[in-house]
């Protein structure tokens, strides 16, 4: 074979093998495009899979926490709504005679002024957990005349529907009732619940009969 024949023969087997070379790089390179953009699309779907989820489920709480609001209004609520001025006027006009001449003293009971929910909120708001001595609070009696028996007179240790429910007790509306119901004018609430709240004898204890206090020395005024 001459000099030229084989040069065109090395030519073209070169030529061959760079073609075949760079038809393999690209084909790589292909591939490796073609993964990395699958990849890519695979890790935004996550994200926005992901940011739906978070999106749904800030949703959710949203709505959670609306109800919740919701709820919450809807208890209180009722309570305005139910015990009103003009209804607590035909209860105490109808229920004073008896009021006045219940024996041994002037007493009533009458069922069904507060709706439901408003006493069981409240209810489920009392503390429910007694140590070893008996005691649900920091303010716990261990007396001969009053044993395990634990009180709350502090609103900031009380829930939101219990102190909802003693300012309606406290208000115009309700000390207007208590004043038409009795026939004692000019009744006074305290604010600050001496002697009274939240009273709770657990277990075991007892509460003898006993008089409370008539007077209200920070107001020098009878009770």
């Amino acid at each position: 074979m001459g000099t030229k024949s084989m040069s065109k023969h090395v030519n073209k087997k070169l030529l061959c093998f760079v073609c075949v070379t760079t038809f393999v790089v690209a084909a790589v390179c292909l591939t490796y495009w073609l993964s990395f953009w699958t990849s890519l699309s695979v890790i935004k779907s996550r994200i926005q899979t992901q940011t739906s989820n978070d999106k749904n489920d800030t949703a959710a709480a949203t709505n959670n926490h609306v109800d919740e609001k919701k709820t919450h209004f809807g208890i209180i609520e009722e309570l305005y709504q139910v015990v009103t001025a003009e209804r607590l006027d035909k209860i105490a006009q109808k229920h004073r005679q008896a009021y006045a001449h219940a024996s041994p003293f002037p007493h009533i009971v009458i069922d069904g002024i507060f709706p439901k929910q408003i006493l069981e909120a409240v209810s489920s708001e009392f503390p429910v957990n007694e140590d070893e001595k008996g005691c649900f609070t920091e303010t716990c009696f261990s007396q001969a005349k009053q044993n395990k028996k634990s009180a709350v007179n502090d609103e900031r240790e009380m829930g939101m529907y219990t102190r909802v429910f003693f300012a309606f007790l406290k208000s115009s509306t309700w000390v207007t009732f208590l004043e038409q119901l009795s026939g004692i004018e000019n009744i006074i609430p305290d604010p600050h619940y001496r002697g009274s709240g939240l009273h709770m004898t657990a277990s075991g204890g007892s509460l003898d009969i006993h008089a409370d206090f008539n007077r209200m020395k920070k107001y020098n005024l009878d009770r």
